[in-house]
């Protein structure tokens, strides 16, 4: 945060550059270290959020998302207000200032510390959670949704010049996506967060997406439609709707996959995760206004929207695919119904734990006396030789029948 800071400081006295070459240069090695803290301080916000929130990863997931919504609303106008009055340099000035007078000390004052040693995750354990199917998946929709949001910067200005609309206005519109995006996405997550299977909203999202992308830009699939603002002020705002829902589900996804893949649940994983969003997130902001503006010179702002439109639809289609085969390999695995006997009931029901605790009974029982934690039982429900195993935690209660 501190190194951010003073970058945006940096940054706004680049104005006294005066070679072309000399200040292209010093902004490239000023935007390189200031995204550099911007990383830093990103990752390691996610990942004390998920140590913190643990059963609430989506809300407050959500909640974050809602700030970065304001901070783009805000952004734009702050920023221009602050160059009427002292140029160029003010702005820059003035946030970094306030990022190092203000949120630095907050941040320092208010969130925990964590003295004890953490254990760094491996760089290939990334590559690892990368080659797993529903990770990749995820991955991949984290990157089209920040491509979206960031495709829409250097071709809807040109589009909206049809229209007549001043710069005051076409900011206005610019902030219906981002306020769009940051009510709902708290919305979202609390949705997220009572949902097992998170991977349904992000395909609900994308298309979502792809339908407002389509009507946004007039597709010539959809000759019918009306050449009106008011229609594409509802797209945008539909549109960040859409990407809320797309993306504000996928940490939380993310998070359950690699539990499932093997990694373990603590600082060090929450870290690496928060890295690999913040690094997918990235990507899709910088393929986004690459290819988007690549595109509009090409085929125009309509052809443009209907390809978009076309691989979120596509992204939708195969992660509904993998959604069902996963449904389908689970039913497959679960154990068919067995008749109602006096053991099926407690090995039917069983898990890794209650498993170990039969295999230590049995020893028990074979090698040696039985400790005091297993009483002779005549519960109606064993037989004559059976045995009623508790656990004293109160963890772990129920009988184990134990054929001698």
């Amino acid at each position: 945060m501190f190194v951010s800071g003073c970058c945006s400081i940096l940054f706004g006295f680049l104005e006294y550059a005066k070679s072309g070459v000399t200040f292209s240069v010093l902004c490239f090695v000023v935007r390189s270290f200031s995204a550099l803290g911007a990383a830093a301080y990103t990752t390691a916000t996610y990942a004390m959020v998920i140590d913190i929130f643990p059963d609430n990863i989506g809300t407050v997931f959500g909640v974050l998302e809602t700030f970065v919504g304001l901070g783009m609303m805000v952004g734009p106008a702050l920023g221009g207000a602050l160059y009427q009055v002292g140029g160029f340099i003010l702005p820059f000035v003035v946030v970094g200032a306030f990022i190092i007078c203000i949120c630095l000390p907050l941040n320092a004052y208010i969130l925990p510390a964590y003295e004890e040693k953490v254990n760094m995750a491996p760089p290939l354990d990334m590559l690892r959670l990368l080659r797993t199917p529903s990770i990749f998946l995820v991955s991949l929709s984290i990157v089209m949704s920040a491509a979206i949001w960031a495709l829409l910067d250097p071709i809807l200005e040109p589009y909206l010049r049809d229209y007549g609309l001043g710069p005051q206005y076409l900011g206005l519109i610019f902030m219906v996506i981002a306020t769009s995006y940051a009510f709902f996405s708290p919305i979202w997550g609390a949705v997220a967060d009572k949902m097992e299977n998170t991977k349904l909203l992000i395909i609900a999202g994308l298309v979502l997406m792809a339908l407002a992308m389509l009507v946004l830009g007039g597709s010539p699939l959809l000759p019918f439609l009306p050449d009106d603002l008011w229609l594409i002020i509802v797209c945008l705002a539909v549109l960040g709707m859409a990407n809320s829902l797309a993306l504000i589900p996928t940490f939380e996804n993310l998070l359950n996959e690699s539990e499932n893949s093997g990694l373990s649940d603590e600082i060090s994983t929450y870290a690496l995760l928060a890295g690999l969003w913040a690094t997918l997130y990235s990507l899709g902001e910088f393929i986004g206004p690459s290819v988007g503006g690549a595109l509009y010179e090409y085929v125009g702002f309509a052809c443009e929207t209907t390809i978009v439109a076309a691989a979120l639809l596509l992204m939708a289609i195969v992660m509904s695919i993998y959604c069902v085969c996963e449904w389908w390999c689970k039913r497959k695995s679960r154990p068919r119904d067995l008749e109602s006997t006096e053991k099926t009931p407690l090995l039917q029901n069983s898990n890794r734990r209650t498993d170990i605790a039969v295999r230590n009974v049995s020893n028990c029982i074979e090698n040696g006396p039985v400790p005091d934690s297993i009483s002779r039982s005549k519960s109606p429900f064993l037989s004559d030789n059976g045995y009623s195993v508790s656990k004293a935690s109160g963890e772990l209660r129920g009988s184990i029948v134990v054929s001698t």
